[in-house]
């Protein structure tokens, strides 16, 4: 209404300065100020959606950069309800080669990095369904892939590498006043007899090719 407002103020002062030649001169003077008004509209319009557009690219980089490769779905995962344009997205850092599609992969070098973690991997998997609750995520430390912000709650994404689970136990041992919900990711069911870790919400099951995980209890309804 106050744009409108001001629109107004301004078309009634040209047709003041112009009424003394003719109502013609009159009209197309006003008819310029609202097509100007228009085009700032539409100016404005066209750059919101830029900028927002340039927000979510620079998003995915830094998750890739953050996680490393990652498949479309586990981006899909990252950006709910996001599916068409974040698809359009990938397909255009691709054409400016900013990402590499790269056997069913998107990484940020033309060829997948040798030492790839995969319990990081699977850790972004696990995020994903978190991810409409999810206020804020990052990277974590060693055996902790990843740290959450869900439900008022703070998450830890855990990686069971088999053969280092008393390192685990050790390790998530002390004392916390106030200790984080922990997932934990398995290769194996047989580990969970060998892990004694507190407050743990649920255990994620790796399947063969490491591309989906089970749960044993129904973690995301829990938030």
């Amino acid at each position: 209404q106050r744009q409108m407002c001001i629109r107004d103020r301004y078309t009634i002062r040209l047709l003041y300065v112009q009424q003394p030649s003719s109502d013609l001169t009159a009209t197309v003077c006003t008819y310029s100020v609202r097509q100007l008004y228009a085009q700032k509209l539409e100016v404005t319009t066209m750059k919101t959606r830029a900028q927002i557009y340039s927000h979510e690219a620079s998003g995915i980089l830094r998750e890739i950069s953050t996680y490393g490769v990652l498949t479309q779905k586990q981006i899909f995962g990252l950006y709910p309800q996001k599916d068409e344009q974040i698809k359009n997205l990938l397909s255009y850092l691709c054409k400016q080669k900013r990402l590499f599609l790269v056997d069913g992969f998107y990484s940020l070098t033309p060829k997948l990095p040798k030492d790839r973690d995969r319990g990081l991997e699977a850790a972004v998997t696990v995020l994903a369904d978190f991810m409409e609750q999810v206020k804020y995520h990052a990277a974590g430390e060693y055996l902790v892939k990843i740290i959450f912000l869900a439900g008022g709650e703070v998450y830890e994404i855990l990686y069971a590498e088999p053969g280092k689970e008393a390192i685990l136990n050790l390790l998530l041992a002390r004392p916390e006043q106030e200790p984080p919900v922990r997932l934990v990711i398995l290769e194996d069911a047989a580990q969970v007899d060998l892990l004694a870790i507190p407050n743990v919400r649920a255990y994620c099951l790796l399947d063969g090719d490491g591309s989906c995980l089970l749960y044993t209890s129904d973690a995301a309804d829990e938030l």
